[in-house]
């Protein structure tokens, strides 16, 4: 279940940060960020590694975070649904984002996005967190302490596997595919200047047409550990 870091995760957070900090240990949460193309089973594989990484009996509990999530605890006036709709079917225009500043009292298409990184990089720092999309592995680049996965798959398995999970006929799904899979790469390369697919951005590549959810937790789950072992040992 994806839940946002509550009252009890933050005091979790902040006596272990405390605890590292009396130790004098350089010490920074790891997060992990998974990007995917539409129909690949994104959700699946956070909810796997969230659930083995818990497993682990850390102090700090690790969460699950998406776009809802993201907008169920923002600011309204600053980001909300609407506002990411306009980005994602628009794309960037200064002129329409005077009008949605000037007009309604909206914020600009590049604050909306600068809100919305806001957030995640608030997240990524605090750590034990699992960033489902959002872009958080273009906008957490510069972070040294993540993980960062990508899931892909030809057009037709993404277009089965939605169709299944959604209910949909093969003709609506497909159209699916494609209406969102231009979405996403736009979205990306409009405000982010990045492309999705690009390989340089990830630790790891899954074809999820190959791979089943299942695996692809376990490979995941065991490059995580690894990268938990590089932290620096108390001084």
């Amino acid at each position: 279940m994806t839940t946002w870091l509550d009252k009890k995760a933050d005091t979790q957070i902040a006596a272990q940060l405390n605890l590292k900090f009396a130790l004098r240990e350089t010490f920074t949460p790891h997060f992990v960020t998974i990007s995917r193309e539409y129909g690949c089973d994104g959700r699946a594989l956070a909810a796997g590694l969230t659930a083995r990484l818990n497993q682990r009996q850390e102090e700090m509990p690790w969460h699950t975070i998406d776009r809802a999530t993201l907008l169920q605890n923002a600011n309204p006036k600053q980001l909300n649904a609407e506002h990411l709709a306009l980005l994602e079917e628009y794309g960037h225009s200064e002129f329409q984002g005077y009008l949605q500043e000037a007009l309604f009292g909206q914020p600009s298409q590049l604050q909306t996005i600068q809100n919305l990184a806001n957030m995640i990089r608030v997240a990524a720092r605090r750590g034990h967190v699992i960033l489902l999309g959002a872009g958080a592995s273009v906008l957490t680049q510069d972070y040294d302490h993540a993980v960062h996965i990508r899931l892909y798959a030809n057009q037709a398995w993404r277009a089965t596997n939605h169709g299944r999970r959604a209910g949909l006929n093969p003709e609506e799904s497909i159209d699916a595919i494609r209406e969102n899979d231009a979405h996403r790469y736009q979205y990306l390369k409009t405000y982010l200047s990045e492309d999705i697919a690009n390989p340089y951005l990830y630790d790891i590549m899954i074809d999820n047409a190959k791979v089943d959810t299942s695996t692809a937790v376990d490979l995941c789950f065991r490059l995580i550990c690894e990268k938990l072992k590089t932290r620096r040992q108390p001084r």
